[in-house]
């Protein structure tokens, strides 16, 4: 659970906000008309240390510990981030130390690629101690939601913000790079949990404009990731015009056309993904299937989940995703060995597959199953409450009705706002003709959802007596 943030500390803390993105961009802006006397390590203290800064507090008066970009390179040419009295070299720029950004040796792709390998390399080290071998790691203290986050999120999210700092530099100026640095911060935002402020920050990348179908596609994620489905089409479909074979691009497409409902379109895209793709085709195959289901072409679905056995022959979820498409269609003898099997794969399995082998059991009369297969979901998922109401369900149908009260009522703790959970309750005491206990729980059924039909006519019934 996050802890309040502390009044006195946030005082004293920059905000994590677009002052730090201006920073950097208004010195961007700036270092094109510098003169080019002056060393890039000079320029990238002042282009990085704004946005730098931003992701970090201000110490306070207990806090020994100073975040700031080094002002130079070593020797070797390597640019670091200085945490406290520790460095981490950030990436080897190919330069000579002072030279000027013109005679970079290091294409885009060279600097991105050791921008990933130096991210890698420092989120395995930075586990456990920020920096192994080197004193205790310090405890960092963060600003409102920021506080609680990971250590080794937050220097992956400051190792990369300094490299875009660089990137600024050592990248032909051929395009403007303001709209891809609130690309990064956004997906910045969102690592931290900082979903509306993500969102602020693409806002501003689209307008500004994104220069490249990378970009785009980063944009596509973040929005999808929050749930900005039409947002993350525009995005997509920006990618995917300047680069029309990348299989990513698609999936990503795909994804959100799926969230939308558009399942048409998404199978459209996900074959095109499939198409591309070189790696991932058995996912794809089972996302594909379950768009096909949602359409009702449990067929279809179908043969899309033995594609995806045919890749990967132990995959739960092609297994799981086959168990659906026959339960749905009260095939339930079916479906239940496929769940089984789905179970036996998965090394941690989820809460929903226990509840799905519960249904089939029921489906076929066996009761007392799905009630020992509700148990382990609830196990698997003790803050769900979907388990609970279809272990009252189950206590029901065998005549135990305390047990079955008992578990309608867990569920409505844990979800009240789902109708169904009050009809069940209520069906419970209307087992044992009890009006007096039923009435109030329909018409509390009734308020949540109004075309309940169970609810209408349970509500009806007691009111006839």
């Amino acid at each position: 659970m996050t802890a309040e943030p502390d009044p006195s500390r946030e005082s004293k803390q920059t905000p994590v906000a677009e002052t730090a993105a201006e920073t950097i961009i208004e010195t961007e802006r700036k270092g094109i008309d510098e003169p080019a006397e002056r060393s890039w390590s000079d320029r990238l203290l002042r282009r990085g240390r704004g946005l730098l800064l931003g992701w970090l507090p201000r110490p306070s008066e207990s806090q020994e510990a100073v975040a700031e970009l080094v002002v130079a390179p070593d020797d070797e040419g390597m640019a670091e981030i200085a945490v406290g009295e520790e460095a981490v070299p950030i990436l080897e720029t190919g330069m000579e130390p002072g030279a000027a950004p013109e005679s970079a040796p290091l294409s885009s792709d060279d600097v991105r690629m050791l921008i990933g390998q130096e991210l890698g390399r420092a989120q395995r080290e930075s586990r456990g101690a920020l920096f192994p071998g080197r004193g205790e790691a310090k405890r960092w203290a963060l600003p409102g939601r920021l506080d609680g986050v990971g250590p080794w999120i937050v220097l992956s999210g400051l190792l990369l913000v300094a490299a875009l700092a660089i990137l600024g530099i050592v990248l032909p100026r051929g395009a403007s790079p303001q709209g891809d640095i609130y690309v990064e911060l956004a997906a910045l935002y969102q690592a931290v949990g900082k979903s509306d402020d993500s969102i602020l920050a693409l806002d501003r990348a689209v307008e500004l404009g994104v220069t490249d179908s990378t970009g785009w596609a980063k944009t596509g994620d973040v929005y999808r990731v929050a749930q900005e489905y039409r947002k993350a089409v525009f995005a997509y479909e920006r990618a995917i015009a300047t680069e029309a074979n990348n299989a990513d691009y698609h999936l990503g497409l795909a994804r959100s056309y799926r969230a939308l409902g558009r399942h048409q379109d998404a199978i459209e895209e996900y074959r095109r993904a499939i198409e591309w793709a070189s790696a991932g085709k058995d996912t794809m195959y089972v996302e594909l299937g379950n768009s096909y289901a949602a359409l009702g072409y449990y067929e279809q679905a179908r043969a899309q989940y033995r594609m995806a056995l045919q890749i990967d022959p132990e995959g739960p979820w092609a297994y799981y995703h086959t168990g659906e498409s026959y339960r749905v269609q009260e095939q339930h003898a079916s479906a239940i060995p496929y769940y089984r099997e789905a179970i036996k794969l998965h090394p941690n399995p989820p809460w929903s597959f226990y509840v799905s082998l519960g249904r089939s059991y029921a489906g076929v009369g066996e009761y007392s199953e799905a009630v020992a297969e509700y148990a382990r979901a609830q196990e698997a998922g003790p803050d769900r409450a979907d388990p609970h109401f279809w272990s009252g369900e189950a206590y029901r149908s065998l005549g135990l009705y305390e047990e079955a009260v008992m578990a309608h009522e867990m569920a409505i703790e844990l979800r009240p706002s789902m109708a169904a959970y009050y009809v069940g309750l209520a069906q419970d005491y209307l087992a044992t003709d009890n009006c007096e206990e039923a009435v109030p729980l329909f018409s509390r059924a009734l308020e949540l959802e109004p075309a309940d039909e169970i609810a209408t006519q349970g509500l009806a019934a007691c009111q006839s007596e």
